[in-house]
Parts: C-alpha cells; sequence; structure tokens
C-alpha cells in the first residue's frame, strides 16, 4: 500500500530490537563490541554479495524475480540493512565500555572516520547523481558510509565533543522540538509526499529553474511545518500515554 510504504523502516527496527537483546544479553561483556563489528561485517559482505551476484546465484536467482526485485530486497531486508542498528549499538556500548581497546580506539579515530565518510558521501552524490536511487555504489559502500559518519557524529555528540556553534545548532529550539515528535514526523511525512508530488510533478512542467526552485522549497518548509503540527498533536494526545507506562514496568 502507497500509504504505508515507508513502514518497511520501522518493520526493521522492530525486528532488530526482537533480536538485539538476545545478542546483547548472550554474548559475554568483554566480547560483545567485537562481535558487533563481526555482525557489521557480515551485512556489508552479505549486502555486496546480493547486490553484485544475487541473480547468478542458483538458490538466490530462484527467489529473485528480476533485478528490479533483487534492489528492493536488498534494499528493505532486514539481515541487509542492519548494519545501520548495530553500529548504533556500537556507539552505545563503547560508551559504556569506554575501557575497552577498541572503545579507546574508535574514540581516537572517530574524527578521521567523520572526515573520511563525509567526504566519500559526496564524492558518491557526485558519481551517482544522489544517493536515494538503486545505484549498486550507493547500495554496497554509501548505506554503510551514511550509517558509520552518524555513528561518529552521535558519538562525538555524547561525548561533548562539538564546538560551541555545533552545540548551539544542536540546541535550537525548533531543531529540539521537531527532535521530540521525530516518530511522528516520520509517519506523517509519507502521506504528504504521496499527496503532492503528483501535483508538483505536473506544476513544475513549464516553469523556469528558478520557480521551480521557490516552489519547492516553499512545499518542503510549509510540509515540515504541518507535519510538526500533526505529530506534536499525536505525541501529546496518543505517544505520549503510551510512554508513561513505561513506569509500570521498570523495577523499583
Amino acid at each position: 500500500m502507497k500509504w504505508v510504504a515507508h513502514f518497511w523502516s520501522l518493520a526493521i527496527e522492530e525486528q532488530f530490537y526482537f533480536v538485539w537483546p538476545i545478542v546483547a544479553l548472550t554474548v559475554a561483556r568483554k566480547k560483545l563490541i567485537p562481535a558487533i563489528l563481526v555482525l557489521v561485517t557480515m551485512v556489508i559482505v552479505l549486502r555486496a554479495g546480493i547486490v553484485f551476484k544475487g541473480m547468478s546465484i542458483p538458490a538466490l536467482a530462484n527467489f529473485f524475480h528480476d533485478r528490479e526485485y533483487v534492489d528492493k530486497f536488498v534494499y528493505r531486508a532486514t539481515f541487509t540493512r542492519a548494519d545501520g542498528l548495530l553500529l548504533g549499538a556500537f556507539v552505545a556500548v563503547t560508551q559504556r565500555e569506554a575501557l575497552h581497546p577498541i572503545s579507546v580506539a574508535w574514540r581516537r579515530l572517530r574524527v578521521p572516520i567523520l572526515v573520511a565518510t563525509a567526504l566519500g558521501i559526496a564524492g558518491l552524490y557526485v558519481v551517482a547523481n544522489g544517493l536515494n536511487d538503486y545505484d549498486h555504489r550507493i547500495m554496497s559502500v554509501g548505506y554503510f558510509a551514511l550509517a558509520l559518519f552518524f555513528a561518529s557524529v552521535v558519538s562525538l555528540c555524547a561525548d561533548g565533543k562539538v564546538g560551541d556553534r555545533a552545540r548551539k545548532f544542536l540546541s535550537w529550539g525548533p531543531l529540539v522540538s521537531c527532535g521530540k515528535v521525530s516518530y511522528g514526523m516520520y509517519i506523517f511525512h509519507w502521506a504528504l509526499v504521496v499527496v503532492l508530488v503528483p501535483y508538483l510533478v505536473k506544476m513544475q512542467k513549464d516553469m523556469a529553474l528558478p520557480t521551480q526552485l521557490a516552489l519547492c522549497t516553499a512545499v518542503i518548509v510549509g510540509g515540515t511545518f504541518v507535519i510538526w503540527v500533526l505529530a506534536s498533536i499525536s505525541f501529546r494526545f496518543f505517544e505520549t500515554p503510551f510512554l508513561k507506562l513505561k513506569g509500570k514496568f521498570h523495577d523499583h
């Protein structure tokens, strides 16, 4: 269904939450960080293998209908996209296990990693003409580069290793407000895309480029505000009552 097409990412997230606690509870604390890195590597190798060789492997060729099916499968399957979630777990565990040798190495390398992944993503953007298509370079390398970039950013922010300007920007009221209701904004944004994009495509056919840019900017700004309002209402009257239930399941 086109109205809930974006829920694939939520499905991946929830499926990961079913499996990750088992991993975290069964793997020894000292071995958890290396285990995460092994799992990340396995996901990357599996994704690249399916992207480039999926149709030539008999067992997989019988499952996939065509090249487009392979790309869509890789884009939305939990075990081909789990590297981003695993890197989030990696950042969380390195915060807890700060003295682990890998944690120490991570803190030394995260700034160079941040710079390298930013440059790599920019290069891929230019070469692949964007990051949203099923380009095999983006799928095999770009997904991991994006996840590693944001893992570095989150890790630096968690340790307060950001400049005053970055701290002020991240503490900016509208940004914090959007972050608070970001889940709802993600839920509602797709409906606006489904409704507006067909009209925008028709409207822009005979428009000059500056007019197109002005129109798209106005739609993005106005649409973001509308989505924020809807998400804020949802957070206040729907999400908050459920969040309050968490206290009933905590140990006291």
